[in-house]
């Protein structure tokens, strides 16, 4: 069985924030505007087993790993919302050869 049918069958719809390259000079900074959209996409909490194989320090299990079917829609910088949290893609992975899929890990954002 293929990686990629075992992430389709868990597959849910999640808004996503993407770096858009316009903004506007709000109070003195510069702020991007985002497009604000829909993936669909698999996500799993970290663990402490996934984190032996991370390297130390990069990630926490407050992160989250996701997966997407096909190859990666998601750059770093993507705002990802998951219960009721926002995580920042930091790394990505296309692995399309490997079972048509693709990989990110994303760090929780503190909420302002």
């Amino acid at each position: 069985m293929r990686l990629s049918s075992v992430i389709r069958r868990r597959l849910k719809d999640y808004t996503v924030e993407i770096p858009s390259g316009v903004g506007q000079i709000i109070n003195g900074r510069y702020v991007e505007t985002p497009v604000i959209g829909q993936k669909k996409l698999f996500i799993i909490q970290l663990t402490y087993e996934l984190l032996k194989f991370l390297p130390d320090g990069a990630y926490t299990i407050k992160d989250i790993k996701v997966y997407e079917v096909g190859k990666p829609s998601l750059q770093t910088g993507c705002i990802i919302h998951y219960k009721g949290s926002r995580y920042e893609v930091s790394s990505e992975a296309d692995r399309e050869k490997d079972g048509n899929f693709s990989s990110y890990f994303a760090k929780r954002l503190v909420n302002k």
